[in-house]
C-alpha cells in the first residue's frame, strides 16, 4: 500500500499542467470557448461537471463511457450554440 502511495504522488507530481493555468470559472465561460479548448480541457471540464452534478447518494463508480458521452453532448450543443452560457448549458445537460 504504502508503495502505491509513493506511485500516485509521483505520478501527480510528474504530470503536465492543464492548458488552463490558474482558475477557470465556468460561470464566465461561453459555449465557444469550450469547442476551442484542448482535448484535455474539455476533458477535465466535463469531468469536473459530471462530479459536481453527480447526487452524494450516487455510488462511487466512474463511468467512463458516460463521461465520454457527456463531452460529445457538449461539444456538440455548444457547436451549435457558441454564445451560450457553458454553466447553463451544463445545468441543463446534468442538472437534476
Amino acid at each position: 500500500m504504502k508503495t502505491l502511495r509513493l506511485f500516485l504522488i509521483a505520478a501527480v507530481m510528474t504530470a503536465p499542467l492543464p492548458t488552463y493555468a490558474g482558475k477557470l470559472d465556468l460561470t464566465q465561460m461561453k459555449c465557444g470557448q469550450f469547442v476551442q479548448a484542448s482535448s484535455e480541457s474539455k476533458s477535465t471540464i466535463t469531468a469536473w461537471l459530471a462530479g459536481y452534478y453527480t447526487d452524494v447518494t450516487d455510488t462511487e463508480v466512474i463511468d467512463l463511457n458516460g463521461l465520454k458521452d457527456t463531452g460529445s453532448r457538449l461539444s456538440a450543443f455548444c457547436e451549435a450554440n457558441p454564445n451560450f452560457d457553458m454553466s447553463s448549458a451544463a445545468e441543463g445537460m446534468l442538472g437534476k
